[in-house]
């Protein structure tokens, strides 16, 4: 009792050292996308569409996708069982046996979770998490525990010895708070930096928060990734890839990532802002959104978030309002999805301008554009395309097209209390992506529908938006069921 009680935790530790480090990570890496292809092969097998892409199950049809993680490809349970059976006095011809058939045991469930779990996924979403958290997480200890036992009765057997049947009764009971006592990672890691916060979910990098340094005029995510790995936002100028070498005359070198400005603020332009010394980036009326303090980080297993302050300030370095924003990312296996709040302060009397450059914008990668790519413009109004949907009013947009034989897009949901809800769309066919809750007259074209925003010293505007990635197109996505959830929550 008393050598199991020691070397049991010993040999845990030890295995979620070498499963979940760096030492081991290639081999682990192998195993899922291994485990990942004799899933897809075997739900082809059975007459269904599926293909594998690395570590992540898709369906190339409807795009619905499903990651295979840490945790998800069997090693915690297969940790758990070989832990208590190295550390078990049994004869090692004994515990080879129960290693191998306990192994083989783990992995052949799995399989099926797995296979359950992708067209839970597709055809009764409601349930998925549920079934993914808790119904297949108690049924895998459940199993590991019936193997152990099993195991241990048969290594056991023709032992008269009153210490090891004693011990058994116990044995449930610590492997199940060993497993209690185990700390989960997080799922949403966020590492804050002088100049960046970077941002990991389900132990792969999502995208990067540019807060500060001279590359930064004003803040931004990027790149923002699928759940696949896969980038949708334009990489230059930061970064220059083969895939956008062939644009002979890149545009709009201010539209980086996904970030929140406007064209016209007391005079200033916020929108049309980047790190450049020419024109009409150092104009005298151009602002700059600098960062006043990286308020608290908190990383976690199903969300982490990120709150900072930023002051909008003019040319002369004057702070015009301040923004509080927060930002939370959440765990998912198929979905990015993140929650802004922003909170807009007034220190002088604002007057936000009606123009069309506004105010919650990212920029597409070429490939999933409208003009020359694969993209599609839809609202939540079912106007499709940038001549129907542009400065329209509607509850939500979504842009989604195909990026070598993966279907993936963005949507951004407007949240029913923010000010002019529903938003108009600044959404361009040429990648451009916005919610511009100021423009007004720019969209229709009529001087009478012109509206300004003023804003008194010390009054606030709090703006809240959903951005979701996700597999598949508008409909196979349920963006609409998205939104009925998200304007539910209020």
């Amino acid at each position: 009792m008393l050598r199991f009680l020691v070397l049991f935790p010993i040999f845990l530790a030890a295995g979620f050292a070498l499963v979940l480090g760096s030492m081991l990570r290639p081999l682990v890496t192998a195993f899922t996308r291994g485990l990942v292809e004799i899933s897809a092969l075997s739900i082809r097998i059975l007459g269904g569409t599926a293909a594998a892409h690395q570590v992540t199950l898709q369906n190339p049809v409807n795009g619905f996708a499903v990651e295979v993680l840490d945790g998800c490809n069997g090693n915690n349970v297969m940790v758990l069982l070989w832990a208590a059976i190295l550390a078990y006095p049994a004869s090692w011809r004994n515990k080879a046996k129960g290693l191998a058939a306990g192994t083989a045991i783990l992995q052949g469930v799995n399989l099926v979770r797995i296979i359950t779990l992708f067209y839970l996924g597709q055809h009764e979403r409601q349930w998925f998490e549920f079934a993914h958290l808790y119904v297949w997480e108690s049924l895998f200890v459940l199993f590991t525990l019936t193997i152990f036992w099993v195991w241990v009765r048969r290594s056991s057997a023709g032992n008269s010895s009153g210490k090891i049947f004693g011990m058994q009764r116990f044995l449930p009971l610590l492997i199940c708070s060993a497993l209690a006592a185990v700390p989960a990672s997080a799922q949403v890691k966020i590492t804050p930096s002088s100049e960046k916060v970077s941002i990991e979910i389900n132990r792969r990098p999502f995208t990067d928060f540019y807060i500060a340094g001279p590359q930064v005029a004003k803040p931004y995510l990027w790149p923002l990734r699928a759940a696949t790995g896969t980038y949708v936002t334009r990489m230059w100028p930061m970064e220059k890839v083969e895939e956008e070498a062939h644009i002979a005359r890149p545009d709009h070198p201010h539209q980086r990532g996904l970030w929140f400005a406007h064209s016209l603020v007391n005079g200033f332009d916020f929108w049309n802002i980047a790190p450049l010394d020419q024109r009409p980036y150092n104009l005298p009326d151009r602002g700059k959104i600098v960062l006043a303090k990286l308020g608290a980080v908190k990383s976690g297993k199903r969300q982490g978030t990120i709150a900072a302050t930023f002051n909008w300030v003019d040319h002369s370095g004057k702070t015009l309002l301040t923004e509080s924003r927060t930002m939370t990312f959440y765990a998912d296996p198929s979905l990015r999805i993140v929650d802004f709040d922003i909170l807009l302060t007034a220190v002088e009397r604002v007057t936000f301008g009606d123009e069309k450059d506004g105010v919650f914008g990212l920029r597409l990668r070429p490939v999933l554009q409208e003009k020359g790519g694969s993209g599609h413009i839809t609202n939540a109004d079912g106007l499709v395309g940038e001549k129907q949907a542009w400065g329209k009013r509607s509850n939500w947009c979504d842009y989604s097209g195909e990026i070598n034989g993966e279907k993936v897009g963005i949507a951004i949901l407007d949240n029913p209390g923010n000010p002019g809800h529903p938003v108009r769309w600044h959404v361009r066919g040429y990648g451009l992506f916005a919610a511009n809750p100021f423009g007004n007259a720019a969209f229709t074209g009529n001087p009478a529908d012109h509206r300004d925003t003023t804003l008194e010293p010390g009054r606030t505007l709090r703006f809240r938006y959903r951005l979701i990635i996700h597999p598949g197109d508008v409909k196979t996505a349920d963006i609409a069921g998205q939104w009925a959830k998200y304007s539910a929550a209020k």
